[in-house]
């Protein structure tokens, strides 16, 4: 509805918003398909006819990287990364620089080379730019075994899996600090 009110009304912010919004949508219901042409359409409108939005731009990039690598495109994927890497404003979005560097490890697990891959995924686990997103790092830190079991010795691997337990732990104190929390204000509900 969204889209069709915006296309109608030729506000294209709101065009290439939407479009952004369905492809996003559609990879998670592995309609990838579909999601590329949408991530394709987001990127046109962004690019011809808002030119001051860069973020809306850089986000139809980044999911239409998504939605190539999930059809493992790793050449349409491979093109919009080095578009993304031209722009000097997605150094603004952290949020949308952490998943271009997830999107890149992803990349080159699909390319084969999991040495670099390992490296980005290292890279954003060991920046900030995830904005303390201890679900998002748990997928990381899983993606880093895995390569880490081909590529390095016992003893690394070990010092990875450490960092993962950690991680968990961590993720379990905050659980049951939230679960306390809740508790205690039901109790002063009551």
């Amino acid at each position: 509805d969204v889209l069709s009110i915006a296309l109608e009304t030729k506000n294209f912010v709101y065009v290439s918003m939407a479009y952004n919004n369905l492809s996003h949508m559609l990879n998670k219901t592995n309609q990838f398909s579909e999601a590329l042409k949408a991530a394709q359409s987001a990127v046109k409108y962004a690019n011809l006819y808002v030119a001051d939005r860069f973020i809306l731009s850089i986000r139809g990039h980044l999911y239409l990287v998504e939605s190539a690598l999930n059809m493992k495109r790793s050449d349409i994927a491979m093109t919009s990364i080095k578009c993304l890497d031209q722009l000097p404003e997605i150094q603004k979005y952290p949020q949308e620089k952490a998943f271009l560097t997830i999107l890149k490890g992803r990349l080159y697990e699909l390319l084969g080379d999991q040495k670099k891959a390992f490296q980005f995924y290292t890279t954003v686990k060991e920046s900030d730019l995830l904005l303390h997103d201890n679900f998002l790092l748990k997928e990381i830190q899983q993606k880093r075994i895995e390569i880490a079991e081909h590529l390095f010795s016992y003893d690394e691997l070990a010092i990875i899996q450490k960092e993962y337990i950690d991680l968990l732990h961590e993720l379990e104190s905050y659980n049951w600090g939230k679960a306390a929390l809740e508790l205690k204000l039901r109790l002063q509900a009551s």
